[in-house]
């Protein structure tokens, strides 16, 4: 029997790399390609992917194997494989436990007969004994035997399923009880509704009660967002890690190389696969509720229901307009900032509770920028203007900073004091948004300095942010970086110009690499090496100098810029993250592999292979 479902066995090879594969027969047999048009005499396996096949004898893989670049193994396609295996199982368990059992429930009711119980009596209680001994094997067996592991995974899986859900609705009855409960409070002790429940219907009574559902909406809505994030299975988003580091870091050829150098990293974010879950969630802790509590004052404040109506006019008021003060357009311009910011993390599937303490304390800045700027001698009288700065602070808390700056080196006392920043905004990188911004404040970005010399790792796992995108992001940082350190800007112009544009000789330059098509580094490598194909190098490097008195000098500055953006600790990242996209139609061979092996891999490679590549 064991022979015929050897015969009925197919094998799955996995390619463990980012490279399209092609493993050799032993025969010469050919075999159909992933078009199924024509067909080699090579196995083609894709990046990362899987194909199965009859008979493994019929491929050369045993190096590619012990190299770790492939992995086989064998998936029955027939039913009564697992029909057998839960057979046998059953049969050990007979033999080992159910026989002796049988056994003493005899000696036991023999002993029952003997304490003076009636026939009947007796064997009704050994039966029941005997029931729920064989229950207790069996159970136990499932939860111990290999055969049956998916039962007591099912079962670990709905218990942990039962207890997640439970304190999820503990926690949004808790948010419920703040977002409805608050406002309610507030209308039944200070607007008037002790005196609803004793009148008849009004006008007065249905608009405090869309009041009530407007502000218990408006503040339980953020996170209600988080309740409904759906939870991603954990092996997904492990595997998806492994393959972009694969792609991404010098040191990693294989997807079992990248769990060896960054499984505790990936653990310490996104939790052990082997756990009781196999799925990513998130506890309501202490940012949702209390970012929940914020809002919730906040629109109390700004639609203030309380105080009683006049007339018609003051009811149309009270629903539907918010007070014209600077502190509630303010928390209006923060609660615009909020709403977006969670669309697009939850959109992304990164929606966490840092977020929430992120919101929190935009909302706390906003609310002591605006009583600074409340106090400027440029806004007495400008009450409208007042309002429409203190919506666009709540959105971007740094114009309110830089306002209040302006303001004091107005006066001659301070102007030396409080001089701008040189300090790289993200804003001048191509495709930073403010929600961007806020994302990467959140892994202490500030800048570009930062954001060019950040471990990009722990920001794929951090921020899931796209991986192209957030390359391109540091590509770009890295060039105005070494840019902006090879400017040299004379003093005094530097002195005339800091009002408006302290780094005007640094855009300058960026504006002439744009002209050429260059906007990262590693477009300007690439720009070298064909101008290097072409013979015309110097040609280029003069065309690229935006300073016509640099361009009179014996040493060229990008050629310098080029030597040094080698040694740059990400450059090597991005190079071979951009080679590997290349590359994906090649066929590599096993000859490939090695060659690859033997120039990639770090002094510190593992011993094995080392070894195995020495042969």
């Amino acid at each position: 029997m064991a022979d015929d479902m050897e015969n009925k066995v197919n094998w799955e090879v996995h390619n463990l790399t980012a490279k399209r594969i092609g493993i050799a027969s032993k025969k010469g047999d050919n075999f159909v390609s992933n078009s199924d048009i024509e067909c080699h005499d090579i196995f083609i396996v894709p990046p990362f992917g899987k194909r199965k096949i009859e008979k493994k004898e019929k491929l050369d893989y045993e190096q590619w194997e012990k190299l770790n670049l492939i992995k086989i193994s064998r998936e029955a396609t027939d039913s009564t494989a697992s029909l057998y295996s839960v057979m046998s199982s059953f049969a050990n368990l007979i033999g080992t436990l159910i026989i002796p059992i049988i056994f003493l429930v005899i000696f036991l009711y023999g002993q029952l007969t003997d304490y003076g119980l009636s026939e009947t009596t007796s064997k009704l209680i050994t039966l029941v004994i005997l029931l729920l001994l064989l229950f207790i094997v069996i159970f136990y067996t499932s939860l111990t035997d290999t055969s049956l592991t998916n039962y007591r995974n099912k079962l670990k899986d709905s218990w942990k399923n039962i207890k997640q859900s439970g304190a999820k609705l503990i926690s949004l009855l808790l948010l419920m009880l703040v977002g409805i409960g608050m406002p309610a409070l507030v209308i039944y002790f200070f607007g008037g509704g002790r005196d609803f429940s004793i009148a008849q219907p009004s006008m007065s009574l249905l608009g405090r009660i869309m009041q009530l559902i407007f502000i218990a909406f408006a503040s339980i809505f953020p996170a209600l967002l988080y309740f409904t994030y759906t939870e991603q299975k954990l092996g997904i988003l492990q595997d998806n890690f492994y393959r972009e580091i694969v792609k991404l870091d010098p040191k990693v050829i294989t997807l079992e190389d990248a769990r060896s150098f960054y499984e505790n990293k990936v653990i310490a974010v996104y939790g052990s696969e082997g756990t009781e879950s196999n799925r990513l969630s998130y506890e309501v802790g202490p940012p949702v509720f209390l970012a929940t509590v914020v809002i919730t004052m906040g629109w109390i404040f700004a639609m203030r229901p309380f105080g009683a109506f006049t007339s018609p006019v003051d009811f149309e008021r009270m629903l539907f307009i918010p007070e014209k003060t600077p502190l509630v357009f303010g928390f209006l311009g923060a609660y615009f900032f909020a709403i977006n910011m969670l669309f697009r993390r939850y959109a992304r599937s990164d929606l966490r509770p840092k977020v929430y303490s992120h919101i929190t304390v935009h909302i706390l800045l906003v609310f002591i920028l605006v009583w600074v700027l409340s106090e400027m001698p440029f806004f007495k009288g400008n009450n409208s203007i007042l309002l429409a700065m203190a919506f666009i602070v709540g959105i971007f808390p740094e114009t309110g900073l830089t306002m209040i700056q302006e303001y004091l080196r107005s006066v001659k006392i301070f102007g030396k004091i409080f001089r701008p920043s040189n300090e790289k905004s993200l804003e001048k990188l191509d495709g930073i948004n403010l929600y961007h911004r806020a994302q990467l404040l959140d892994e202490d970005i500030e800048n570009i300095e930062n954001l060019a010399h950040h471990d990009i790792i722990d920001l794929l796992l951090q921020t899931r942010i796209p991986v192209h995108r957030l390359l391109d992001w540091v590509d770009q940082a890295i060039l105005h970086l070494h840019i902006d350190m090879s400017v040299e800007i004379d003093k005094e112009e530097q002195k005339k110009d800091a009002e408006n544009k302290p780094d005007m000789a640094t855009m300058e330059q960026i504006r002439t690499l744009r002209k050429y098509g260059i906007r990262t580094a590693t477009d300007l490598q690439e720009a070298y090496k064909a101008a290097e194909s072409r013979h015309d190098v110097d040609k280029l490097l003069m065309s690229l100098e935006s300073d016509s008195n640099i361009q009179n000098t014996k040493v060229r500055r990008f050629q310098v810029i080029l030597d040094t953006l080698r040694d740059d600790e990400w450059m090597e990242y991005i190079r071979k993250w951009r080679n590997t996209e290349q590359f994906t139609s090649r066929i590599f061979t096993i000859d490939d592999m090695i060659r690859i092996l033997q120039s990639d891999r770090p002094s510190s490679k593992n011993s094995l292979q080392s070894s195995i590549l020495q042969e």
